[in-house]
């Protein structure tokens, strides 16, 4: 006769009632998915009121205008008009002089001294540039005096589109020698000029034939003229004498 099999021992019969109560209280798919949502809306709630509490205060705002790629601000160069170099007028009538030609491409200019000091004042007037010249290069400036301080900016600039008026020797003009001192610049490496647009150009060539106009000694072209600066007068300038060729 075989013995009788051992009886599990109370500890086994124990954990069979554990194992038994885990399998008997399961969490409900309901209560898992309530649980969840719960937590979710806490977290969402909590977490914008730290993030904000610990943000460092934005500063004050401050607009910033930058112009688009392309469109950066530049001094316009207005091109000289279509005015005929050769600009010629009639004699008066009942004169039986010929005719006058004023042609500013080869005309010879010189100036009066400048007695009065006006000479920036009136390239102020007449919305001009006061500039260093290259020597070897004449259409090229190298420095820029712009009013009212007419303090020298280097640049290198293409000037052939204005009307440029060489204003030779440098050491007559004031303004020239004074930026010139306090910039360390050698007035002798360079070619002073004033630079001016059309109106200018046009109202200086009528200013020249008007007094070549005048001259009982009229003759044809007109080969240099002597100014003066003059503030009070058209353009600034006043035309003094004028010499025709042939004479």
């Amino acid at each position: 006769m075989l013995p009788a099999l051992p009886q599990p021992d109370d500890g086994r019969h124990d954990m069979g009632k554990v194992l038994h109560w885990e399998a008997e209280r399961p969490l409900s798919w309901n209560c898992r998915c309530g649980s969840l949502l719960l937590h979710s809306l806490i977290f969402l709630l909590w977490s914008p009121v730290r993030h904000t509490a610990a943000a460092p205060p934005l500063p004050p705002r401050v607009a910033y205008f930058q112009p688009a790629p392309g469109e950066a601000p530049v001094r316009k160069v207005m091109p000289l008009v279509a005015v005929p170099d050769n600009l010629a007028a009639p004699p008066p009538h009942g004169s039986g002089g010929k005719e006058v030609r004023v042609d500013l491409g080869t005309i010879q200019l010189s100036f009066a001294d400048d007695t009065r000091s006006e000479f920036p004042q009136v390239v102020q007037a007449q919305h001009g540039l006061l500039a260093l010249l290259d020597r070897e290069d004449r259409s090229l400036a190298r420095y820029l005096l712009e009013a009212p301080d007419w303090q020298a900016r280097e640049v290198v600039l293409d000037v052939s589109r204005y009307f440029a008026v060489l204003m030779s020797p440098p050491e007559k003009w004031r303004v020239f020698r004074d930026s010139a001192r306090q910039n360390g610049i050698d007035l002798n490496r360079y070619q002073t000029a004033a630079l001016f647009e059309a109106p200018f150009q046009i109202c200086l060539k009528r200013a020249i034939l008007a007094r070549a106009n005048a001259d009982p000694k009229r003759s044809g072209a007109v080969t240099s003229a002597r100014l003066a600066i003059a503030a009070a007068q058209p353009c600034g300038i006043e035309v003094l004498d004028v010499s025709f060729a042939g004479q």
